[in-house]
């Protein structure tokens, strides 16, 4: 005889079963969907915040692009000051929002670029140094900071344009007129001396690297290159020229030009000026970067801009330029008078100094 009741009973618990399995199988698939759909909003989120950043990226590096290639694009940027370089533009399925480049008293720019792509709002910011800005007043950028006692009496006219040491300066010793500030990594002691203004403890820049070899090369692509020792008198030079060895210099003269030494670049006994017939149309960029090499105007009067390992000026001399060197000295009579606006006539000649030099490179603020 058949047990209906226990059949029946068993048969509940059957259904019961099957419902308990369905339902945990639908649960399960829900949880996979949910699991799936967040992991894709994830991943989504994930490469809109990465596509975000290469499109702010891609803006910075336009920005510094165009430094690279013109130089002179910094001129007209008044230290703090924001200048935008590029407006809203589409890019790579994204849109680069804005790039403003703004720059400090010492030649440090800073680069902001804001990227977008779908969600995602990136910013990043460059700091680099500008060699052009490094040659538009008077900057000493020995290897690492000094402590150094300047003598003698000392003169220096900004015209806007600062004063940048890499150490600790003593000016006390001598008649000291500084019209310009003056930007140091360490002090500066100037109790019986006239300055402009003084920012200690200030970070500065290093001395730019230099490709002398690409000097050179240029050089003796145009027939300007020279080996032995070289005197340059009165006369016309346009271009690139290359000595391997010491230079003899002095006269008046016109046309555009650098004049390379391997060695030293001095002035003649008996003729102690080398002037522009009118400058800044008439200019010299002197430059002797080598590790022993100098440059001395000793009791000279100079139309130029010098670049130099180290440049001295004894007994009494004048410049009527800018300046970029490791080290000086100056136990004399020295008026230096600065020009910041040379610097764009004669930046062509600048192509074999590294033009920028990257000090940061990252992220600022995300917004999503």
């Amino acid at each position: 005889m058949v047990n209906c009741k226990a059949s029946g009973k068993e048969g509940g618990q059957i259904i019961v079963l099957v419902v308990m399995v369905t339902a945990t199988i639908l649960l399960l698939g829900m949880a996979s969907v949910t699991v799936v759909t967040n992991g894709l909003h994830n991943t989504m989120e994930e490469r809109d915040q990465m596509q975000g950043y290469y499109v702010a990226e891609a803006g910075a590096e336009l920005a510094l692009a165009r430094i690279q290639e013109d130089p002179a694009c910094l001129e007209g940027l008044q230290a703090g000051t924001e200048m935008e370089v590029l407006a809203s533009q589409p890019y790579a399925g994204g849109s680069i929002e804005r790039v403003t480049m703004k720059k400090d008293p010492v030649g440090t720019v800073i680069i902001t670029s804001k990227g977008k792509f779908g969600a995602a709002n990136k910013t990043v910011k460059v700091s680099l140094t500008a060699t052009s800005e490094l040659l538009r007043g008077f900057s000493v950028l020995p290897g690492s900071p000094v402590d150094k006692k300047i003598t003698g009496n000392f003169d220096v006219y900004g015209n806007g344009a600062p004063v940048i040491l890499n150490g600790s300066y003593d000016f006390k010793s001598g008649s000291i007129d500084i019209e310009a500030p003056v930007y140091a990594s360490g002090t500066v002691a100037y109790k019986n001396a006239g300055i402009q203004e003084v920012h200690e403890k200030y970070p500065v820049p290093s001395f730019p690297a230099i490709n002398l070899d690409w000097y050179k090369n240029e050089a003796q692509k145009a027939g300007h290159y020279y080996t032995g020792s070289k005197t340059f008198g009165s006369g016309r030079y346009d271009g690139i020229y290359f000595v391997e060895g010491d230079i003899t210099i002095s006269g008046t003269y016109t046309g555009r030009a650098v004049i390379v030494a391997s060695g030293n670049i001095s002035l003649p006994n008996g003729n102690k000026q080398l002037k522009a017939v009118s400058p800044p149309d008439d200019l010299l960029v002197l430059m002797a970067p080598a590790s022993n090499s100098i440059i001395d105007i000793n009791n000279g009067d100079v139309d130029a801009l010098i670049i130099a390992n180290y440049f001295a000026a004894k007994g009494n001399g004048q410049v009527n330029g800018n300046l970029l060197v490791k080290d000086f000295d100056t136990n004399g009579n020295i008026d230096i008078y600065c020009h910041p606006d040379w610097v764009a006539t004669v930046v062509t000649f600048l192509s074999g100094i590294k033009a920028t030099e990257i000090i940061s490179w990252g992220e600022g603020a995300s917004i999503l």
